[in-house]
């Protein structure tokens, strides 16, 4: 009997990561699961992002199909501020959508464009929850953290480059920052908040795929055991495979972010699942 051809999908919301494996010929879920995240209210509202790629592991392992599925789809709470240090690591945690703090800074924003303005060079006009007015909150309460980020993302953004090494996100999420425009992130906007566009992840085309997780998808995910560094994109011409790599390290992916305007790479054919145990390594598809 033929494998089933599975993908994944993601849910990491403000509170929990669901995690569905599904029969992509028939629609049959195949498994299931879900694990739960911490917010801390005592000043706003925030959380951890190290926890949501433990939830994300745990979510994904309970399936039963994290070293077979074939894709793995990610979707999460949009507008929340994650910022990273050089080496990946956040600097903070991550200021959720429903953190008020900035409503003053998305007022001034407001008053000082005006709303006609936002909505007609940004298709919106910024509240609290957009992550233009939490990186504005950010410079002005908390410069030092402001001046050591070296990348910005959004939730779903963070897991996916923890996933594939590739910073990297997508049309729907970028549309609720506040600074995206289809011709890529409005100068003006940037500018007044004092956000360089370097930091910023690149814009997957509409109907891409992100990057292609040659590892984590292969690998059944454990809590607490980040993934080695990504292999550099585009992968090997050769028919050789690289060496098998550990499921864990230490640490995450070493930065390397690549111009908003830059397009992620094509991914190559579909992969089939290593027949190396995935407890032993991670590799490459077989050729």
């Amino acid at each position: 009997m033929a494998h089933p051809q599975v993908v994944i999908g993601v849910d990491s919301s403000t509170q929990s990561t669901k995690a569905l494996a599904v029969d992509a010929e028939t629609g049959e879920v195949l498994g299931e699961g879900r694990a739960p995240h911490r917010v801390d209210s005592r000043q706003g509202q925030e959380s951890d992002p190290e926890q949501w790629w433990d939830a994300l592991n745990t979510a994904v392992a309970a399936t039963g199909w994290a070293d077979r599925a074939q894709a793995l789809s990610i979707g999460g709470q949009q507008h929340g501020l994650v910022t990273l240090d050089a080496e990946g690591r956040p600097v903070r945690p991550a200021l959720l959508w429903n953190d008020v703090r900035s409503a003053p800074q998305a007022a001034e924003l407001v008053g000082e464009f005006g709303a006609d303005w936002w909505a007609a060079e940004l298709g919106s006009v910024p509240g609290a929850s957009f992550t233009a007015a939490k990186w504005a909150w950010l410079r002005a309460n908390e410069p030092a953290n402001a001046d050591r980020t070296a990348a910005v993302r959004l939730p779903h953004d963070y897991l996916t480059e923890r996933l594939t090494g590739h910073a990297v996100t997508d049309r729907g999420d970028a549309s609720g920052t506040g600074w995206w425009t289809p011709d890529g992130p409005h100068a003006t906007v940037l500018k007044r908040i004092g956000l360089d566009p370097a930091l910023l992840p690149a814009v997957a085309p509409a109907g891409s795929a992100a990057a292609w997780p040659a590892r984590a998808a292969r690998c059944a995910p454990a809590p607490r055991s980040p993934p080695a560094p990504a292999t550099t994109w585009p992968p090997r011409s050769d028919s050789a495979s690289p060496p098998a790599r550990p499921c864990s390290a230490s640490a995450p992916p070493a930065r390397s972010t690549p111009s908003p305007a830059t397009a992620p790479p094509t991914p190559p054919a579909p992969w089939r699942a290593s027949p190396t145990p995935s407890t032993a390594g991670c590799r490459w598809p077989a050729p």
